[in-house]
């Protein structure tokens, strides 16, 4: 309990009570706890202290002059900038009916009156601690969607390699037939120089054509390939 509270320290409450009596032994016995206090001795002020600094949790009076605490509630679940803020209220009000209101404007839990110290302890650090839970959970989220979107992002990356392996793959196979064809072209030559008395030196010339292509392209095949093995390297480096 004691690494809870170490934990709790140092958040900011604020306390909205129009009994200076009230307001006092609540603030002495959370100052105590480690937190940060603010008060307002009506809903006017405590709407006018929200809006200039938010708090981690409000202790919030349901029967006050002008603003009830009700109608606080109300106005703060309806704004997106403070409809996180989790709200206790603090009654002298037990009927079903008012409890289950409070519940249904967006308070999270009640503390009736007369105020037990230990109960308002109780209460505040539970729900503290639910917040930063529940903002550590945000956190986590948020991380988990920047590695979904990298993840994609390798994704969208490897499949535009393995496209790159497909064309070279099939420039591979086009160019492996054109050398096969080449190849078949100059053993006809062979034979027809064997066979054929003239004509040498035309044949010759042709052969020597075709040689030449022959190893272009057996150059370009091996570019090619190295090419692959690059790509190859790179796409095992990202996974």
């Amino acid at each position: 309990m004691g690494s809870e509270n170490q934990n709790l320290k140092g958040m900011n409450l604020l306390i909205v009570d129009d009994h200076p009596a009230n307001l006092d032994v609540l603030f002495q016995t959370l100052e105590h706890e480690g937190y940060n206090i603010s008060v307002a001795p009506d809903g006017e002020k405590a709407l006018e202290a929200v809006a200039n600094s938010t708090p981690d949790l409000i202790l919030l009076d349901v029967m006050m002059p002008g603003i009830d605490g009700y109608e606080v509630c109300k106005r703060l679940k309806a704004n997106a900038a403070t409809v996180e803020i989790p709200i206790i209220f603090i009654t002298a009000k037990n009927e079903t009916e008012d409890i289950v209101k409070g519940f249904k404007l967006g308070g999270v839990d009640y503390i009736t009156k007369p105020i037990r110290q230990e109960e308002v302890c109780a209460r505040v650090r539970t729900h503290l601690s639910i917040k930063v839970l529940m903002n550590h959970l945000e956190d986590k989220n948020e991380e988990l969607e920047g590695a979904n979107a990298r993840l994609a992002e390798l994704d969208k990356t490897k499949t535009g390699l393995l496209n790159q392996v497909r064309e070279q793959h099939s420039c591979l196979e086009q160019m492996n037939e054109v050398r096969m064809k080449l190849a078949q072209d100059l053993e006809l030559q062979n034979l027809q120089l064997e066979d054929a008395g003239r004509g040498k030196d035309q044949l010759l010339e042709d052969l020597k054509a075709k040689n030449e292509q022959l190893n272009n392209l057996n150059r370009d095949l091996l570019q090619v390939n190295e090419l692959n093995k690059k790509i190859m390297k790179n796409m095992e480096a990202g996974a």
